[in-house]
């Protein structure tokens, strides 16, 4: 307990691991930002779930986004197992990339196809009915304004 309490993560997650307890171990790293041992963690203990392998790729992927490495971020995602979850974490990285015009389009296009992730919605996909997949089609298009716009009706709605 004496550890756990202690403020350092690596000492916190030792100690859980030593009672077998991954997930708080999992959650101790991720807490305190450890993600290098959190992914190597979840890569070699037997116990650690597919989940927990996508959580720390997901979270790696988003470090190194903000740090600037794009190539090594989509990388990051290429490996995520869960469609899912590497489209959605694909598609905010890519949006987040868009706003800031760090990346020419086209090159985080190809780098995201090259890895075999393909974000983008093909010529002539009919607009999903879901607001929020709705706004993220629109988004992803280069329609932010009609995607803003899109959601701010859909929480008019919700609202009243």
């Amino acid at each position: 307990k004496k550890f756990c309490e202690s403020g350092s993560p690596l000492l916190a997650a030792s100690s859980y691991l030593a009672i077998d307890d991954l997930s708080n171990a999992f959650s101790a790293l991720t807490q305190g930002h450890e993600l290098e041992l959190l992914h190597l963690l979840s890569l070699s203990l037997p116990g650690a779930s597919e989940a927990d392998r996508n959580e720390s790729l997901r979270l790696s992927a988003t470090r190194c986004e903000r740090l600037g490495l794009v190539q090594e971020c989509v990388s990051c995602l290429a490996k995520i197992t869960d469609d899912r979850v590497r489209g959605d974490a694909a598609g905010q990285m890519y949006a987040r990339q868009m706003q800031a015009q760090m990346v020419p389009p086209e090159a985080l296009t190809e780098m995201l196809q090259m890895e075999g992730i393909d974000i983008l919605p093909a010529e002539g996909d009919p607009e999903p009915e879901d607001p929020v997949e709705r706004v993220r089609h629109l988004v992803l298009k280069g329609e932010l304004k009609k995607g803003v716009k899109v959601g701010i009706e859909a929480i008019g709605r919700m609202v009243s």
